[in-house]
């Protein structure tokens, strides 16, 4: 059963649901097994409630884009990210899954009887993973909870079941070197995390200062990945839902998001809109959203890059979201992971004064491309 739930975890990148599971059927006693049984059933059937039914989104997973402004907001994600991750027309149910999984561990924890330290380590583990990626939702925040720890936790979660499953005939010396090895893990990966995305929280501290004096807007522009599969591309407008662009033929006048979504279905070929560029003295921050139509699974966003004769840097922080301009409804699935923001810094910049292109590498599809923007010849300017 272990096994079976462990395999499932990480193949929808559940974030907990399952392998948490695996807790209920090595901790309940065994007369209890059938209301275990049933329990795990319950809390499965909700998760995939919560995910929707086609194996694609099960697969992929989905994204959040809502930002936190709030405590309460805080919690709903920090207990949503137990539950499993979620797009955002589920995230209340998720949270719910969350917040039943949260209460079973603590109450296992300080049930009365002495506790396994490696249940407590665990516990802890996930309880300040679920605050750290929530954090990751502040204004402006780029997102944590699915770059890294998307996949260690679900890796520690399995591994932690196995080991739980022989805890009982594990010798006591070794139980605790498997307990503080289980810690010395959980610390680790919170310092990894921190060091990761700390200058996002600068950056982001700097934004919520004064954004209008601190950072200059460079605007937006569209790209595609060779000439030869586009003849123009013209941003008329900063906001997307009202360009005009000419690919491969195929003219379209999108005015509305709606609009945007079936336009871009009849393009061929690649397509990268920024929405922002924004920099200051340390760092250039950039939004917007990009995928490949032509390919099959269309391709979506797996890292940014800045590129100039003097070489490429890669940026850090990528976090892939829903566009928000498009409703939750009646949107096209193929920019359900399109959308893309980084941090990079310009320390890093190869050449002072140098022309930078944007790049943003897709991935997930059959062959990995890259889209560029056009050139950005004044990132030396505050």
């Amino acid at each position: 059963v272990s096994v079976l739930l462990g395999v499932l975890a990480t193949l929808t990148q559940a974030n907990g649901v399952f392998a948490l599971l695996c807790l209920l059927f090595i901790w309940l006693n065994q007369r209890r097994f059938t209301a275990a049984a049933f329990g795990a059933v319950v809390f499965a059937g909700m998760f995939f409630w919560a995910h929707g039914s086609t194996v694609e989104r099960l697969l992929h997973g989905t994204q959040q884009s809502t930002a936190v402004v709030s405590l309460w907001q805080y919690l709903v994600y920090a207990l949503s990210f137990i539950g499993g991750a979620a797009s955002e027309e589920s995230l209340w149910r998720t949270a719910c899954v969350g917040a039943i999984i949260a209460a079973l561990l603590l109450e296992l924890v300080c049930e009365g009887r002495k506790t396994a330290p490696a249940l407590s380590a665990f516990a802890l583990f996930l309880l300040l993973t679920a605050a750290v990626n929530a954090l990751g939702r502040a204004p402006m925040g780029l997102d944590l909870a699915y770059t890294t720890s998307r996949y260690a936790l679900v890796s520690l979660m399995c591994f932690i079941t196995a080991m739980l499953s022989v805890w009982r005939r594990t010798p006591q010396k070794r139980r605790t070197a498997v307990a503080f090895g289980l810690i010395g893990i959980s610390a680790v990966y919170l310092l990894l995390s921190y060091s990761y995305f700390e200058p996002q929280f600068g950056l982001r501290k700097e934004l919520l200062q004064d954004s209008r004096r601190t950072w200059t807007e460079f605007g937006g522009g569209l790209a595609h990945p060779s000439p030869e599969h586009a003849k123009a591309i013209l941003l008329k407008s900063a906001e997307l839902g009202i360009f005009t662009f000419e690919a491969s033929g195929v003219k379209a006048s999108l005015q509305k998001p709606l609009a945007l979504t079936k336009g871009i279905r009849s393009a061929r070929g690649g397509v990268l809109a920024v929405e922002q560029f924004l920099s200051n003295e340390k760092y250039l921050w950039v939004r917007g959203w990009a995928f490949d139509a032509s390919s099959t699974p269309v391709c979506t966003p797996q890292a940014v890059v800045l590129n100039s004769e003097g070489g490429g840097i890669a940026a850090f922080g990528l976090e892939r979201r829903l566009r928000p301009d498009v409703s939750r409804h009646h949107r096209d699935s193929r920019l359900d992971q399109s959308g893309f923001s980084a941090l990079i810094d310009r320390r890093r910049l190869p050449v002072s004064g140098a022309d930078l292109r944007l790049g943003v590498v897709l991935g997930g599809c059959k062959d990995d491309k890259v889209l560029y923007s056009k050139t950005v010849n004044h990132v030396d300017q505050n």
